[in-house]
């Protein structure tokens, strides 16, 4: 291949600089040809693959300072059909292996608009949130170019969730600076509507069942439910053990640990499996788990510090076995320990270290001990 083809991308967009030695290295089977003036250097790997990797280069060989619009400018990649959506002066359809660039005329890009990669750019949260207001419909296998209204409250309401009502407002007065220049002063009516909606300051139809609930006063997280979700599986799969329950007391009183007014009740019978309706995962964010009365030092802080790290797990990663061994192990723990009596705890808890604050034993090189 000449030299000038040695420094092209794996895979690139010919023009007429190029076409004639692009031919002559197709011919001599240096070049594979993926799509209408589509060409690549690889000739093993599958058309897809080599598109995926070097999809915005391809974009901008196509639609050179194109804006990337309407819902990819919220996905930044292709839909689940492939379409790839942007604003370009110029330009049809063009279908390449497992991507359609659908391009489309419309207003030049704004102040607020942002440079993106290979020359392009992408549209502003304020523009995209505007632009997706626009009705749209599937054409056969296509999706539509707009999210539609459902998905445009979904986004507004997680937007609600993660940055508060304060950045709703400020998208509201976003729009509103922009709606005129975008010729979407209608859009902007509607998105406002639907804002005011989810605030609590205007009434109007909602369709997505979370917009529904905050526009009622009860919004939830649909994330979190997700990890409920698993979490109640996971534990269905992985029942925690329980120590046989001892004959019941012949007088029917609750038994207390000698030497403690307010002890724990039936110590002998075990600590009973934690109801899965009730597993201490925390919806908002991760706090210090506060302080009880007669809790060893150095036993709280440990498990503080391994339950909020299970926590971070499962809500990041959606990983439930952390959390399932941190609270198998809490359960353990206190099986182990002799509870028949205060003087007996006592002795049982300084032979496992858990009376001694956390960074001292770190420095003293004691961790806590299995009681037993």
């Amino acid at each position: 291949m000449s030299r000038v083809l040695n420094e092209l991308p794996e895979a690139f967009v010919s023009h007429t600089g190029i076409s004639r030695a692009v031919s002559r290295a197709v011919k001599a089977g240096k070049l594979r040809k993926l799509a209408s003036r589509l060409y690549t250097r690889n000739l093993d790997d599958a058309p897809e693959a080599v598109v995926r990797r070097n999809l915005w280069g391809i974009v901008a060989g196509y639609f050179p300072g194109a804006l990337i619009a309407d819902r990819t400018a919220f996905e930044a990649a292709p839909a689940s059909d492939g379409s790839l959506c942007l604003v370009s002066e110029r330009g049809r359809t063009v279908e390449l292996p497992g991507v359609v660039l659908r391009p489309r005329r419309g207003p030049e890009r704004v102040a607020s608009d942002m440079p993106f990669v290979e020359g392009l750019y992408l549209s502003s949260r304020t523009r995209a949130y505007l632009e997706n207001m626009r009705p749209s419909r599937a054409r056969g296998t296509r999706r539509p170019r707009t999210l539609g209204r459902a998905e445009i409250e979904k986004r507004l309401d997680l937007l609600i969730r993660t940055a508060g009502e304060g950045a709703a407002r400020q998208l509201r007065d976003d729009v509103r600076a922009i709606a005129l220049e975008l010729g979407l002063e209608q859009e902007a009516a509607q998105l406002d509507t639907l804002i005011g909606t989810l605030l609590g300051t205007r009434r109007s139809r909602m369709d997505s069942p979370v917009a529904i609930a905050r526009s009622r006063g009860r919004p939830y997280d649909p994330d979190r439910m997700e990890l409920f979700h698993r979490l109640h599986q996971a534990l269905r799969n992985r029942p925690p053990g329980v120590r046989p329950a001892p004959p019941r007391n012949p007088r029917g009183r609750a038994h207390r640990v000698r030497g403690s007014r307010s002890g724990p009740r039936h110590p002998e019978r075990g600590i009973r499996p934690i109801p899965q309706s009730r597993v201490p995962l925390r919806t908002g964010r991760l706090h210090d788990v506060p302080r009880q009365r007669g809790t060893p030092v150095r036993r709280r802080q440990r498990t503080t510090r391994a339950y909020l790290a299970a926590l971070r797990a499962l809500s990041r990663t959606g990983r439930a076995d952390p959390l399932i061994r941190v609270l198998d192990y809490a359960q353990r723990w206190t099986l182990a320990l002799d509870w028949s009596s205060l003087e007996a705890a006592e002795r049982e808890l300084q032979r496992c270290n858990a009376f001694l604050d956390s960074d001292e034993a770190e420095a003293m090189g004691k961790r806590l001990r299995m009681p037993g």
